[in-house]
Formats: structure tokens, sequence, C-alpha cells
């Protein structure tokens, strides 16, 4: 970013994408307040936006997938 701006290209935004986890086992992932923290000093120098991608922190404990088996497929010795 820094290299870029002396090349006078002027970003807007950045996407730090990747989006925050959730907890399967023991795992702690970052809290958003966490990430922000980390982040923001690094990049101290930058003006624009940061754009942050919730990921399944928003969605993952958010519900159940519900299906039923509609056929079955038969090759050879394996039936899927």
């Amino acid at each position: 970013m820094r290299r870029l701006a002396k090349s006078g290209i002027a970003l807007s935004h950045v996407d730090l994408g990747g989006g925050l986890g959730i907890r399967y086992k023991k795992e702690n992932p970052p809290t958003p307040a966490q990430l922000r923290d980390a982040v923001l000093p690094e990049f101290h120098f930058f003006k624009g936006a940061f754009v942050f991608e919730p990921g399944r922190a928003i969605v993952g404990n958010a519900g159940i997938l519900v299906a039923g088996v509609i056929y079955r497929k038969t090759a050879g010795a394996k039936i899927f």
C-alpha cells in the first residue's frame, strides 16, 4: 500500500477479506474488536476505508441444514 501511494496510486478502500472464524472445538477465533485492534496500528498511514467480511461469525451458528435423499446412484459397487 505504501509503494502504491508513493507511485501516485491512491486507494479508497482495502478489503481484508477472509472472514472471522467460528468456534468448532477449542479454537478461540478473534472477535471483530480484536481484529480491528490488530489491523489498525499496522495501517495507521491509510486514510481510506476498510472492508471486512464477517464470514461464518454471523451465520455459522444461525441454523441447521435439513435435507432428504431424493435419488440414489449406483456405480459398480458404490452407492451414492
